[in-house]
């Protein structure tokens, strides 16, 4: 008995496992939509791989197994309308060819739920393309495991949007490269919040964030740097700061800087420490400051230098 829209309801689970694919590629969109999920979980791999891309959407995927749904050509998921790629059960995502899963559409890409994108494996999340990395949402990004994470190609970093690289948390952030960090554009990474600064690993600050970032950032993200943080940033990052960003320097972040990062600052930096600053300052690295930071102080600055800093003031430093 041929199927049809009228009967294809009524078919029994020995008449769907009879049929042979050339069956299955003559359905049209009237048979599949009648097709239950129930029935669904009869057809055999080949059986899915035969249907037709144009009857294809409106096929129930919901129940569809992991060989099912592995079964599909590159074209066949292209074919697939969101609501189907949503229903898909995140079991079942892997099962995905890294071809398919590069080949969803944006607007397919946008329809993965959660807990799709957290199924997805190391290999298929470094083989999206810039336009689905682009797309990731701030939710989804933030739940991906640090370890997947760290799979993204640099080249792929540098399509995240600064609407996205808000959702990393501070573990996946830490997790990262540093050439991972640096392939951020500057508008993401200053993006980043006080809570997620903290996350990045001191070492790779001096090589993951850029001059520009440096310059970019508010004093409150500044200010969140841990003092392990700041000793790591190279005397570029150190100069690039707003004089505004170092006047906000927490006291333990002062006393925590070295030699060559005070002896790195401008005229206009060290000008702008704080009397509560100057005090923090280590005798090593007050000793180290040049003549012209030095006469950049204001009388108020002075007057609060202690009796030890003083005691330690050079004959140069002095003499000017």
């Amino acid at each position: 008995m041929a199927t049809t829209s009228s009967n294809v309801t009524t078919l029994t689970t020995e008449a769907i496992v009879g049929w042979t694919t050339a069956d299955v590629a003559g359905f049209n969109k009237a048979i599949i939509s009648k097709l239950s999920a129930v029935q669904v979980g009869y057809l055999s791999p080949a059986q899915m791989a035969a249907m037709s891309s144009v009857a294809l959407p409106w096929l129930p995927l919901k129940s569809a197994t992991d060989e099912q749904i592995g079964a599909f050509s590159v074209d066949q998921v292209r074919a697939l309308a969101p609501p189907q790629i949503s229903s898909i059960l995140p079991a079942s995502i892997d099962s995905m060819s890294t071809a398919s899963i590069s080949g969803l559409l944006t607007n397919q890409f946008r329809a993965l739920t959660t807990a799709q994108i957290v199924a997805l494996t190391t290999v298929q999340l470094s083989s999206l393309t810039s336009t689905q990395i682009a797309s990731i949402t701030t939710n989804n990004l933030g739940q991906i495991a640090s370890t997947n994470i760290t799979t993204l190609s640099t080249a792929q970093f540098g399509s995240l949007t600064t609407a996205s690289v808000v959702g990393f948390n501070a573990t996946q952030l830490g997790a990262l490269s540093a050439g991972q960090i640096a392939s951020l554009n500057t508008n993401a990474v200053v993006a980043l919040t006080t809570a997620q600064l903290v996350g990045i690993d001191a070492a790779d600050i001096p090589t993951g964030i850029s001059k520009a970032s440096f310059a970019a950032f508010s004093t409150a993200q500044v200010a969140s740097f841990s003092s392990a943080q700041i000793v790591y940033l190279a005397t570029d990052q150190i100069q690039a700061l707003k004089p505004t960003s170092i006047a906000a320097l927490k006291t333990a972040q002062i006393a925590a800087l070295s030699t060559n990062q005070y002896q790195a600052m401008t005229t206009s930096q060290v000008n702008a420490l704080k009397t509560n600053q100057i005090i923090a300052l280590e005798t090593a690295d007050f000793v180290s400051l040049t003549t012209d930071q030095l006469v950049s102080w204001t009388t108020a600055q002075v007057v609060k230098l202690t009796s030890a800093q003083i005691v330690a003031l050079t004959t140069g430093q002095l003499s000017n």
